[in-house]
């Protein structure tokens, strides 16, 4: 399982450091009360990243037994299904 979080771990970081935040945290900045709508959704942002991150954490450490020796084929779909959605966002 380690394997896999740590493939998965560059796809992370591209979802936190994606421009479309980043410009509406800009944004923000030059609106009417910038400094706290930004710091508001900056917080929103990590709350909710991290929240996804210990739900699918927990899913993953109570997957059945069977899987175990199966861990190559289930990477590899994860990276395959990550990647599509990734194309898709960018799409």
């Amino acid at each position: 399982m380690h394997a896999v979080t740590g493939d998965l771990f560059p796809f992370a970081g591209g979802v936190a450091l994606s421009p479309l935040p980043l410009v509406a945290v800009i944004l923000m900045l030059a609106s009417q009360n910038g400094q706290r709508n930004a710091v508001s959704f900056v917080g929103g942002w990590f709350l909710g990243t991290s929240c996804l991150t210990i739900v699918v954490t927990i899913a993953v450490q109570h997957l059945p037994a069977q899987f175990d020796h199966n861990t190559g084929t289930i990477a590899a779909s994860l990276k395959l299904v990550f990647g599509i959605l990734l194309l898709l966002i960018a799409w």
